[in-house]
């Protein structure tokens, strides 16, 4: 799987990806700050123990050096619960507050001019605890802080891709703050297309879910998101036998003997 990263951190300030599984997660932060170690620049980690360990394998299996990434202050890492804990008041982000917690990973990260991408999984935490309107204003935070300052975000959110509640209601939450959701792998698009066709039919469901079809969105998406965003939202059974479709072919794959 892979993602354009280089032109999308050009044309976007705040990124936004879903994975459903730990190495998925895993690979595209990874991704995400490859280009900006390769590039002289500097990398701000906001994790639970869990992912950042995770990140740093990513890391090193690009055969970067972590030690003297973090000995030059190139990578900042921050533990993401304790982070929290430092700014919220009440139940809600302070912003005051969360800028005094973020400016001196930023100073580090950007020390002597470094360009900088951040990742953190702050909002997702919040959203998992059931803090929904903590969570968007949390991504209000993030993007204020980029109104003065110079860096670049991905977030991530852990979600079910094949459950249509993922489209229907938490597409729309997550992409209010953020100026791209960025699209699964090809071969998801795929997957979607042949069981949208398997459900629908081949002139209906290629019709769906080809690349023109995507129907107007406030936000940058790919055409498979767009389209089961609308779907999901007209007809949630049929986006249901669909994604399920594709469940069932996954399920189905992996039952098969190795050749």
């Amino acid at each position: 799987m892979s993602w354009d990263f280089e032109t999308a951190a050009v044309e976007d300030r705040h990124l936004v990806h879903l994975y459903s599984d730990p190495i998925a997660l895993r690979d595209a932060v990874s991704a995400w700050f490859a280009p900006a170690f390769a590039n002289g620049g500097g990398a701000i980690l906001v994790a639970t123990p869990a992912h950042a360990a995770l990140v740093k394998e990513g890391l090193a299996r690009r055969g970067l050096d972590l030690e003297g990434l973090v000995a030059a202050d190139r990578l900042v890492v921050l533990d993401a619960r304790a982070t929290l804990r430092a700014f919220m008041v009440d139940g809600v982000p302070d912003y005051e507050r969360f800028l005094r917690v973020l400016q001196p990973a930023l100073e580090k990260a950007s020390s002597g001019g470094r360009p900088v991408r951040a990742w953190g999984e702050m909002v997702d935490l919040l959203r998992k605890d059931g803090e929904v309107d903590a969570a968007l204003m949390l991504e209000s935070c993030w993007n204020a802080a980029m109104d003065t300052r110079d860096f670049r975000l991905l977030c991530s959110y852990e979600a079910d891709a094949l459950d249509p509640h993922t489209y229907r209601t938490l597409l729309a939450e997550l992409c209010q703050g953020h100026s791209r959701l960025l699209g699964e792998p090809e071969a998801f698009e795929a997957e979607v297309r042949t069981s949208a066709i398997s459900v629908l039919g081949y002139g209906v469901g290629g019709a769906v879910f080809a690349p023109q079809a995507a129907g107007a969105t406030p936000w940058r998406m790919s055409a498979t998101h767009a389209a089961l965003h609308d779907l999901a939202r007209r007809s949630p059974a049929l986006a249901g036998r669909i994604l399920g479709d594709v469940r069932r072919r996954r399920t189905e794959a992996a039952a098969e003997p190795p050749a």
